[in-house]
C-alpha cells in the first residue's frame, strides 16, 4: 500500500507519495467534463436569493426610504447584506443530508471492519437524512453487503492518477466498488469515476466484478435514496481514458503557455 498525501494545486486535488510521485485525483480529471446543467440551476437560485435579500433590506431601511435613499446607497446596503453565492449556501446546507447519511454508514462499516472509530455514531439531524439512512440499510440488507475495505486510497502508476474510493465490498456475492453521490440524479461521470477506481484496484491485483452508485439527496425535495448499478466496465474504459487524455492535454498546454501546470476547476 502506497502512502499518499492529498494536496491542492490551483483549486484542484492532487495526490503525492513520499517517493515523489504525483498525480491528479480522479475527480480532478473528471472536472474536464462540462456540467452545463449547473449553470442555470445556480443562476436561478442566485436570482431568488438576491430578490429575497433585496426585500429584506428594503424593509429594514424603512424610514430611510421615506427620505429618498439614493440608488447607490441601496446597492451598498444590498451588497453588505449578501453572503456567499446562493448555490454555495444551498450546497452547503443540502450537502449535510448526504454527508450525514454517508458518515453514519461509514461508522457502521468501520466497526465491522475493526477500524478505529468514534464511540458514538454520527447524528442524523433531519427527517430527510433519517429516511435516506433507512433506505440505505434496506438496500444493504437486500444485497447482503459484506465490506472488504472502506475509504481506501488507490493509485494507478500505469496511467498516473489516484483517488479515495468509498467502499470495496461484496454485493450479492460479487466484489464491487461502491461510491456515494449527493444530488438529484446520478450523472454519467460517476460511472467513469467508479471505472477509474476499479482499474486502479485491478492494477494492484484486486478483483472487481461490478460497481454501484448510491445517490443521496441534495435537497429536501429530492428522492431520499437510489442505488444504481454501474454499466459493464468494458463500456467505460475508453471514455475514462479519453477524459484522462483530454485532461493531460489541457494541463500540458497550460504548463507550456503559462510556465506552470494548472488544472480545469470548473
Amino acid at each position: 500500500m502506497v502512502a499518499l498525501k492529498r494536496i491542492d494545486k490551483f483549486g484542484s486535488r492532487f495526490y503525492k507519495s513520499t517517493t515523489g510521485w504525483e498525480g491528479p485525483s480522479v475527480t480532478t480529471v473528471l472536472n474536464i467534463i462540462a456540467k452545463p446543467a449547473l449553470i442555470p440551476w445556480a443562476a436561478r437560485h442566485e436570482r431568488e436569493y438576491v430578490t429575497s435579500v433585496a426585500g429584506t433590506v428594503y424593509e429594514q431601511l424603512g424610514e430611510t426610504f421615506a427620505s429618498a435613499i439614493t440608488a447607490n446607497d441601496f446597492r451598498l446596503e444590498l451588497s453588505q447584506a449578501l453572503n456567499d453565492p446562493a448555490h454555495k449556501q444551498i450546497l452547503k446546507k443540502a450537502g449535510s443530508i448526504g454527508t450525514e447519511v454517508h458518515n453514519l454508514a461509514d461508522w457502521f462499516i468501520a466497526g465491522e471492519l475493526g477500524k478505529k472509530r468514534k464511540a458514538d455514531p454520527p447524528t442524523l439531524t433531519t427527517d430527510e437524512a433519517r429516511r435516506s439512512f433507512s433506505r440505505w440499510k434496506d438496500w444493504r440488507d437486500s444485497v447482503n453487503l459484506t465490506p472488504i475495505n472502506s475509504e481506501e486510497q488507490v493509485v494507478s502508476f500505469l496511467h498516473n492518477y489516484a483517488g479515495t474510493l468509498d467502499l470495496y465490498a461484496e454485493v450479492d456475492g460479487k466484489k464491487c466498488v461502491v461510491d456515494y453521490k449527493t444530488g438529484k440524479r446520478v450523472y454519467e461521470e460517476s460511472f467513469l469515476q467508479n471505472c477509474a477506481y476499479r482499474l486502479a484496484l485491478h492494477e494492484r491485483g484486486y478483483k472487481t466484478e461490478g460497481g454501484w452508485i448510491i445517490r443521496l439527496p441534495k435537497e429536501a425535495t429530492d428522492e431520499p435514496f437510489e442505488a444504481i448499478q454501474v454499466p459493464p466496465i468494458d463500456t467505460l474504459i475508453q471514455p475514462w481514458m479519453s477524459a484522462l487524455m483530454l485532461f493531460r492535454w489541457v494541463d500540458k498546454n497550460k504548463k507550456e503557455r503559462h510556465g506552470k501546470a494548472q488544472t480545469n476547476s470548473s
